[in-house]
């Protein structure tokens, strides 16, 4: 996956945690929601690294960028899923299932 490719994975999944926490009626403890911010702003201090080129191997961090994001997109996800939240599940389903298609098309197309 090449350096663009993996911003627009970023922006997917940020987008689908976002849709998801509108929608959301699962309850969270304090540590999951702490471990979750706490790998989102990670993940912000790596893009701005990358972004301003002050980072020594953007490939990595960007690959490191995607797992952490998608790790808490996979908590929330799981949470929900745990909670009895079918409606919910299903609507993350079909926003993956979505994001995935539009992702594939986009690298098919271009």
């Amino acid at each position: 996956m090449n350096e663009q490719q993996q911003f627009v994975r970023v922006r997917e999944l940020a987008n689908e945690i976002i849709r998801f926490k509108l929608q959301d009626r699962a309850v969270y403890n304090e540590v999951e929601l702490r471990n979750s911010v706490e790998l989102l702003a990670r993940s912000i201090v790596d893009l701005a690294n990358v972004h301003l080129k002050e980072d020594a191997d953007p490939e990595t961090s960007l690959k490191a960028t995607v797992c952490k994001v998608k790790m808490v997109y996979n908590h929330m996800n799981q949470k929900a899923k745990q909670q009895g939240l079918e409606g919910a599940y299903q609507e993350i389903q079909d926003l993956k299932s979505y994001a995935e298609n539009e992702y594939e098309q986009k690298n098919l197309l271009g």
